[in-house]
């Protein structure tokens, strides 16, 4: 006969488990943090009203979710899942703003035009213009005031040229 374990929700509240119990399915004894969490953010009688009220099929969905809000509200108090997505949408814009600078760079570079290079296989192709893509970076980091000896040795860079000319 095999032995109930403990369930994370009734070892927080240091009581028997039975085998009924609603809370041991989504929070075993290995995962007490996410019930503590979970306790903390939303109070275990409103877990409880959440399961009864969502239909069975639908209930390990709804802990997922509800593990998910209450790691990121712990994590982030203020802004919660609104934090979290406000902040890869910085991070989005941030990127885009930077691709936008190396396609202009690549513009100066390959003289001008209207941007539509291909990139293949690490190599940037635009109209007879053909810059390998450890080049265009380290164009980059010149434009940006970086050393671009470190990025790319002084004879790949007269070598490239002397392929352009």
């Amino acid at each position: 006969m095999k032995k109930h374990q403990t369930c994370a929700a009734c070892r927080f509240k240091r009581c028997k488990c039975g085998p009924d119990c609603p809370m041991a399915p989504y929070f075993p004894a290995h995962m007490h943090h996410h019930y503590k969490n979970a306790h903390k953010v939303f109070g275990e009688s409103h877990i409880k009203k959440l399961l009864r009220s969502v239909p069975p099929h639908n209930r390990s969905t709804a802990m997922k979710h509800i593990i998910a809000e209450a790691g990121i509200r712990v994590a982030d108090p203020v802004g919660g899942s609104y934090g979290l997505i406000r902040n890869l949408q910085l991070k989005i814009a941030e990127e885009e703003e930077n691709l936008r600078r190396l396609r202009d760079v690549l513009s100066v570079f390959c003289g001008g035009g209207s941007g539509d290079g291909v990139v293949a296989q690490g190599v940037v192709q635009k109209q007879g213009c053909i810059v390998p893509g450890g080049f265009l970076h380290a164009l980059f980091l010149q434009e940006q005031g970086n050393n671009m000896d470190e990025v790319v040795p002084k004879h790949d860079v007269e070598s490239i040229q002397g392929e352009q000319n």
